[in-house]
């Protein structure tokens, strides 16, 4: 998923939510997960759910030129 919106792997109602969370990131500078590991779920390709652990940083950039890096991992309990 590297370079693509983590939409691509989050099932709704939270991917319709994802981009207002860093619109609003963006706008007010004030982080609510960044920099902390989440339990969350993730759709497989074969569209069955799975629960991962994320973790979220900001790598570079400032506002819209912001760029951040997920790591997750599979199998954690959510």
């Amino acid at each position: 998923v590297q370079g693509k919106n983590i939409n691509v792997i989050v099932p709704p109602p939270f991917s319709r939510n994802h981009n207002n969370y860093v619109r609003s990131y963006l706008q007010t500078g004030k982080a609510k997960i960044l920099d902390s590991t989440r339990a969350f779920v993730a759709v497989h390709k074969d569209r069955f759910v799975l629960p991962i652990s994320v973790f979220v940083t900001k790598v570079s950039g400032v506002g819209e030129d912001s760029v951040f890096m997920g790591v997750f991992s599979v199998g954690v309990t959510v």
